[in-house]
């Protein structure tokens, strides 16, 4: 069995965050074998940095609006989903811009605050994996997109969806 030093912990986190836009959640460190105090540590010497409560960032990687999604997926928990503006702008939608990172959890689980957070059931086939992040599907991006946008802009995305063949 291999002996669990720092030196292995930070191995495995760099590879965990490496495909995480450069963060994770603190459970996840714990998992690798990460203690309180360690992660005390790199946080006192800045060799990490507190993203949200529970998150974590390598210091050095580029805060994107990946990076920012990724923060708020694990923020918010396993089962949460990037949806409805975000989820759109991830899909190549037209016309959509980055924008607050806008997540889906189940019901009765939602945290108000830090991001646009929608309640719902989603169904695992409502779920696909997208740049290492949950994404809800196309078509369940189009549902979510019409309680939130006016009626010419989905017209619009429609319209362009059906042009390039995606629906």
């Amino acid at each position: 069995m291999r002996r669990v030093t720092a030196r292995n912990v930070d191995a495995a986190i760099a590879r965990l965050a490496s495909g995480q836009h450069g963060v994770f959640a603190r459970q996840q460190a714990l998992a690798v074998g990460a203690t309180g105090s360690l992660i005390q540590r790199r946080l006192a010497s800045a060799t990490w940095t507190a993203e949200a409560p529970g998150v974590y960032g390598l210091v050095g990687g580029v805060h994107t609006w990946h990076r920012r999604l990724m923060v708020a997926h694990l923020d918010l928990g396993p089962e949460s989903v990037i949806s409805h503006r975000a989820a759109a702008v991830l899909h190549g939608f037209a016309g959509m811009r980055p924008g607050a990172p806008e997540i889906t959890v189940p019901r009765h689980r939602g945290r108000g605050g830090r991001w646009r957070v929608h309640q719902s059931a989603l169904p695992p086939t409502a779920v696909r994996r997208m740049d290492h992040l949950p994404v809800t599907t196309i078509e369940r991006t189009l549902v979510d997109l019409a309680g939130v946008t006016g009626a010419p802009q989905l017209a619009s995305v429609i319209h362009h969806l059906l042009t390039d063949g995606r629906l």
